[in-house]
């Protein structure tokens, strides 16, 4: 029996962490993150895996800040939307910056490819009817400390490991 935790990570789960999952109570995640490590505890001997998904992003992604500026030059705000129609009227467009990020063959920055990139990724999914870009804080940077797992779920994992003598 494999027990999966999905994106136990410190960002998430810690009140100081940049996407803190509150809940109703305000401690939502903490409370969660209690009640999973008693259960692994409780169930011991059932869990044959546990495997802990892991929210990893680096610095420069679509959903950052960094990625963009407004028609005035300034960076979106973290929950801020980026719609298909705001690249289109131009109330938002890729930081120039960006297009170092994706050069050509040659080398040289390809913006034009770059922008039709960032519009294929907010067009594709309004399309579907699913959801707008939504530009997020900083979270779950890979080797930061809040991609970490909090320290009571890996406590858990690594009793688990070794008292059932499973990787």
């Amino acid at each position: 029996i494999e027990l999966l935790i999905i994106d136990g990570q410190k960002d998430f789960c810690l009140p100081e962490g940049s996407l803190f999952v509150a809940g109703r109570s305000g401690r939502g995640a903490v409370e969660d993150t209690r009640r999973i490590a008693s259960f692994i505890y409780r169930n011991l001997p059932h869990l044959t895996r546990i495997t802990p998904t892991m929210d990893t992003h680096f610095g420069w992604q679509i959903f950052f800040d960094r990625f963009w500026l407004d028609s005035a030059g300034q960076r979106p705000a973290p929950y801020s939307t980026i719609s298909a129609d705001d690249l289109r009227a131009g109330r938002y467009h890729l930081d120039p910056a960006v297009a170092q990020l994706a050069p050509t063959d040659d080398g040289r920055p390809d913006y034009a490819w770059a922008e039709r990139q960032v519009r294929f990724y907010a067009e594709a999914p309004e399309q579907a009817g699913k959801y707008q870009l939504t530009i997020w804080p900083y979270h779950c940077l890979l080797g930061s400390e809040g991609h970490a797992l909090v320290g009571l779920l890996q406590e858990a994992r690594m009793f688990h490991s070794a008292a059932r003598q499973v990787q």
